[in-house]
């Protein structure tokens, strides 16, 4: 599968946080090149940011607003590169030197458990911003309501 990862090259990190279990981040353009305007990525897997955060919160690995500390280094950061692995990871460098990689394998808390057997649901998706306009990033899974 073949994915415009680049498309997020020239968006910045606008806001960061935790929408009900997922943590999630909001990428805006102020360039009328650069549609839709805005995009919010829902994290349901593992992620890590590197350098890695000074601050850790004292939370369990597996609870989603403990990647909040990591999330908060690419706030207000720019894309410069992006690229989807062949593990299906999404690599995000930004301005800076701050890189973002959401992996592409399900983690504990994100596969369900049916008859005995997991099963991944999601690994990392975009929902777009009002204008309706496809952007080619991976979506491993169904999108969730705003």
């Amino acid at each position: 599968m073949n994915h415009d990862s680049q498309a997020l090259v020239g968006y910045l990190v606008t806001e960061v946080g935790v929408r009900q279990a997922w943590p999630f981040v909001t990428f805006t353009s102020n360039s009328a090149s650069l549609t839709p305007a805005e995009l919010r990525l829902y994290i349901d897997t593992t992620c890590d940011v590197s350098p890695p955060p000074s601050l850790v919160l004292d939370l369990a690995a597996d609870e989603p607003a403990a990647a909040l500390p990591a999330l908060l280094k690419v706030l207000n950061g720019t894309v410069t590169y992006a690229a989807v692995t062949g593990t299906a990871d999404l690599v995000l460098s930004f301005d800076g030197g701050t890189t973002l990689r959401v992996f592409g394998a399900p983690s504990a808390w994100t596969t369900m458990t049916c008859g005995g057997s997991a099963t991944p649901t999601h690994s990392a998706r975009v929902n777009q911003g009002s204008s309706g306009k496809p952007s080619g990033l991976p979506a491993t899974g169904t999108r969730r309501a705003q």
